[in-house]
């Protein structure tokens, strides 16, 4: 039986800190700007889990746990930290056409972005649709004796899940630039 190496998924990652996005794979990550873009995100495939490497101190690993509610299992690791991924296509912004990075992080910008998304999209879930998601301008906020920014995002429209994401399961980025991208069928308009 021949062994089955996993992927490492291209992840997707916002730092509040310095306000930015950033996509990364094995060729490394490079910084991409999301206000005004649209990004199809997939928040019915929502998954919890733990991350790893967070701090760029090792290789970022995100181990998904069963569920999305009750206590979390014992992190793998002293360093992990509880996050939240969900699968996210934007064929302009990122430069690729039918990779689906993961959109993972564990800063609170992010989970509660993910949160309110889940929240807002959940009567629409089991109809075989995603959302296109439009990024704004990040707000900044006092979040305890810290600042950090809150990611502001509309719902423009639903498409169907297998038009905004082609071919999910693809983790290996292509050599395609940015102006070479184009939106899967179904974004238009």
């Amino acid at each position: 039986m021949p062994i089955a190496m996993p992927t490492r998924d291209p992840y997707l990652r916002y730092a509040p800190s310095r306000d930015e996005w950033a996509i990364g794979s094995k060729g490394g990550s490079r910084v991409i700007k999301l206000d005004g873009q649209v990004v199809a995100v997939d928040p019915e495939r929502l998954r919890r889990g733990w991350l790893t490497g967070h701090d760029g101190s090792s290789k970022r690993t995100f181990t998904p746990v069963p569920g999305l509610d009750g206590p979390m299992p014992p992190p793998p690791t002293a360093e992990a930290k509880p996050a939240l991924s969900l699968f996210a296509l934007a064929p302009k912004a990122f430069g690729v056409a039918d990779i689906a990075f993961e959109m993972t992080n564990w800063t609170y910008s992010h989970c509660e972005f993910v949160t309110h998304l889940y929240n807002q999209c959940e009567p629409q879930f089991g109809r075989d649709l995603v959302p296109l998601v439009e990024f704004g301008p990040s707000q900044p906020i006092q979040f305890g004796d810290r600042k950090t920014r809150l990611l502001t995002y509309k719902v423009l429209r639903w498409v169907p899940r297998d038009k905004a994401f082609p071919n999910p399961s693809r983790a290996q980025p292509q050599s395609a630039g940015a102006a070479d991208a184009a939106e899967p069928e179904g974004w238009a308009g």
